[in-house]
């Protein structure tokens, strides 16, 4: 029983330092800033193309957004020196309507 329970504690405190070495350290580079252009996915990450880059979208999980034009609003921020993104809200562009807003929960839901 003594064994098990040092396994298990030697497990949990393994993922808690895997879980910070991969956690990604950003810089905030513009604060409360907007940026627009398409949602692209590549891996299990999200990234918005503007024209210019590619910025790196944190907080955003929902893949069915990819091929949208969207414009963004969050934190402008840099992740191992490459643009990213903290995104407080999303607004999507469907054929030349207003946007709608979305949530950036992970749950994927539309807002109003």
């Amino acid at each position: 029983m003594r064994k098990m329970i040092s396994l298990c504690l030697s497990i949990v405190m393994a993922l808690l330092v895997i879980g910070e070495c991969r956690a990604e350290q950003y810089e905030v580079v513009e604060p409360n800033a907007v940026i627009a252009g398409s949602i692209t996915v590549k891996g299990q990450n999200l990234y918005l193309d503007d024209g210019e880059y590619e910025f790196l979208l944190l907080n955003v999980e929902d893949i069915s957004l990819e091929g949208m034009q969207v414009e963004v609003f969050g934190d402008y921020v840099t992740v191992n020196e490459k643009p990213a993104f903290k995104v407080t809200s999303i607004d999507v562009y469907e054929g030349g309507d207003l946007p709608s807003e979305v949530d950036t929960e992970s749950d994927g839901k539309e807002g109003s």
